[in-house]
């Protein structure tokens, strides 16, 4: 099995393929999964009251009642239960963006990456690859083939691609490739995810602008292609839906419907 990698290619390969392409295999029974237990307990000890709050308010009408719960605190938290299953859908776009951002650095035209403003170094973590940052809105864009995420000094928000999920991060570092404190990682309630999530959708949605108009919108549309024949690749929304998706999502997700339902 592939261990997670960053996004350049192990070797050359005829195909160009890059290997963030790596991440549609199942993922290594070893480290990562061996403390996953202990991880997901220490997880729902930190998981923050509002979550809690909305998980009991969720379960069905007559707990509700019971536990003295308010119609306004039931309605809340069907709105709770809808963004949970939105902020899903931006992890599910995330693992199609990820593959795209490899595209980029090996681009036949040089790291697109770096030509965008993004400075690169070698990973603390993983030997052999790299990881690419910039500064933003007060904090740090980080990305590797491994993780995402955006790090402020009040935290910030990390998708892991291995675990297959966004978590908030605690301290303004971002973690090291394959080395996921624990202590740092924690689950938020879908509201907060989305507060933390605001500059790195930012990033997200300016970076694939700043593609789109040095390479069309062709280009997208051919990474795209190219997602869908990997085995087990699940693909997400086409590039210029999910773009139209994305900035309504981060604009006013209230009105917004899931993915999977969205005509754009």
């Amino acid at each position: 099995m592939a261990r997670p990698a960053g996004f350049e290619p192990a070797t050359v390969r005829l195909e160009g393929g890059c290997s963030i392409q790596l991440s549609y295999r199942r993922p290594v029974r070893g480290r990562d999964r061996a403390g996953g237990r202990e991880r997901q307990g220490r997880r729902r000890e930190n998981h923050d009251a509002y979550g809690m709050q909305m998980q009991k308010t969720c379960k069905n009408g007559r707990r509700c009642q019971s536990a003295g719960v308010t119609g306004t605190s039931v309605k809340s938290a069907a709105t709770a239960t809808r963004m949970g299953g939105l902020v899903r859908d931006v992890t599910a776009g995330l693992r199609q963006q990820m593959y795209f951002w490899g595209k980029d650095v090996v681009h036949s035209s040089g790291n697109q990456l770096v030509r965008l403003g993004m400075e690169k170094r070698k990973s603390e973590g993983l030997q052999g690859t790299s990881c690419y940052g910039k500064e933003w809105q007060g904090g740090r864009i980080e990305l590797h083939g491994a993780c995402a995420g955006w790090y402020g000094d009040r935290g910030g928000v990390v998708f892991i691609r291995t675990m297959d999920r966004c978590f908030g991060w605690h301290g303004e570092a971002p973690p090291v490739p394959g080395q996921w404190d624990k202590d740092r990682l924690v689950n938020l309630s879908p509201l907060v995810q989305w507060e933390r999530m605001q500059p790195f959708l930012d990033w997200w949605i300016s970076h694939e602008a700043a593609i789109s108009a040095l390479h069309g919108a062709r280009y997208r549309a051919i990474c795209f292609r190219e997602f869908k024949r990997l085995p087990r690749s699940k693909p997400w929304l086409p590039p210029m839906a999910a773009m139209k998706w994305l900035r309504a999502f981060r604009a006013d997700p209230g009105q917004l419907e899931r993915a999977k339902r969205f005509q754009g």
